[in-house]
């Protein structure tokens, strides 16, 4: 009886192991599974994230091109108007000089 029951403990104590060792396997596979997961989950995270921060300083560049187009269009309203007002002194003089 005695060899029986060592033999049933060998056979309870291996069947345990094969247990424990199963799990720890499937533990470790979920482990690594998650961390796939999070690693895919993060990458498409940040792809979308530098998509948007992309878009936006498109938008900002083509705001600073059209304020710079805006600018650049008042700088010349601005010169033609000094023009202008050259002009009338230059107008105005010659007008003295023949009067005189």
């Amino acid at each position: 009886m005695m060899q029986s029951d060592e033999a049933s403990a060998e056979v309870v104590q291996s069947e345990m192991s094969e247990t424990v060792d199963t799990l720890s396997d499937a533990s470790t596979k979920l482990v690594i599974s998650f961390g796939n997961s999070a690693e895919a989950f993060l990458r498409g995270a940040f792809q979308v994230q530098n998509a948007l921060v992309e878009a936006e300083l498109q938008m900002i560049g083509t705001a600073a091109e059209a304020t710079q187009a805006a600018g650049k269009q008042w700088l010349e309203a601005v010169r033609q108007g000094q023009e202008a007002a050259l002009e009338l002194v230059r107008a105005s003089t010659r007008a003295v000089e023949r009067n005189s």
